[in-house]
């Protein structure tokens, strides 16, 4: 499973049940004020793909950005639906950001 550039040791998967959209999305939640460089930092995805994904969540109502001074500040929609067009698309954001053990990565210690 492993891919070229794989920063895993050998025999260990890179496999990830977690879309970038998730996972941008997730550390936007516990750090919204995080430049795109550390999101991409902390998430392993390229700043332009962070940049991409930051965009869709933005245009698609999952997240609301706004500026405080130089940097943007984002906030989660916590009762948007994942799937909005979806008739039984019934899990908000609030629901995925609920699922995650406090042990996760992606919450605050």
């Amino acid at each position: 499973m492993a891919t070229s550039g794989d920063t895993h040791a050998p025999g260990h998967p890179t496999v990830r049940f977690l879309t970038g959209h998730a996972t941008v999305l997730l550390r936007l939640a516990l750090y919204p004020e995080s430049r795109v460089r550390d999101v991409a930092a902390a998430t392993g995805l390229s700043r332009r793909s962070v940049q991409t994904i930051v965009g869709d969540l933005v245009r698609g109502g999952w997240v609301v950005r706004r500026r405080a001074g130089r940097r943007n500040v984002y906030s989660i929609v916590t009762d948007r639906q994942l799937h909005p067009h979806e008739p039984d698309g019934r899990a908000s954001v609030g629901d995925l950001l609920q699922i995650l053990p406090a042990r996760h990565p992606w919450r605050a210690t």
